[in-house]
């Protein structure tokens, strides 16, 4: 097309023709900013799209040219900006979840010395119930290493945790206090 008369991209001979001689250069031109070929191919692409469907007029081939160049320029930078958005949304994402994992576990090592703090306050046989509990034993095999009644037991892991119960609760409010009962229970054979 080198002609340097003005036209109007409304017939399908025009736009083939500078289809064909533009897009492979103009896919290029967007590669040297944009490394995948499918992006810089979707973006020349969206461009064609327009033209057809507006069915832009130019005074020249020089024009057109112009307007082409400067239209993929915009794109791609564009494209670029966006890049940029989500990359630094994603690493602020990142850093977010990293903080907040970060503080969600120094409370739960908080929540774990508090609460053995606690336990260590219990009387020695209490104490020794109440671990064995945590340690996943259940009442009977509690009772029988300790030559003791399942009552006996059941009896001290109440205790022990009225007594965990009425000491941390005013350590601990919210979210915190829940995950606190949350793990003892977790732990323990509820058939106090």
């Amino acid at each position: 097309m080198a002609d340097h008369s003005g036209f109007l991209i409304d017939r399908k001979d025009v736009f083939e023709k500078l289809f064909d001689e533009y897009w492979a250069i103009l896919v290029s031109y967007v590669q040297r900013y944009i490394q995948r070929e499918d992006i810089a191919e979707d973006i020349v692409q969206d461009l064609y799209v327009s033209l057809w469907e507006k069915q832009r007029s130019f005074t020249s081939i020089d024009a057109f040219r112009s307007f082409i160049y400067t239209s993929v320029r915009n794109s791609v930078l564009d494209y670029l900006k966006h890049q940029s958005v989500e990359q630094r949304y994603m690493k602020e994402a990142i850093r977010e979840e990293f903080t907040h994992s970060i503080d969600e576990d120094f409370q739960k090592e908080e929540i774990y010395r508090l609460l053995f703090k606690q336990i260590d306050k219990l009387p020695k046989r209490c104490r020794e119930i109440f671990l064995l509990s945590l340690e996943g034993n259940n009442n009977e095999s509690i009772a029988k290493a300790l030559s003791l009644s399942i009552e006996t037991v059941k009896t001290q892991k109440k205790r022990a945790m009225k007594f965990l119960r009425d000491n941390l609760k005013d350590k601990y409010v919210g979210k915190n206090s829940i995950f606190l009962f949350f793990l003892l229970f977790m732990y323990l054979d509820l058939s106090i």
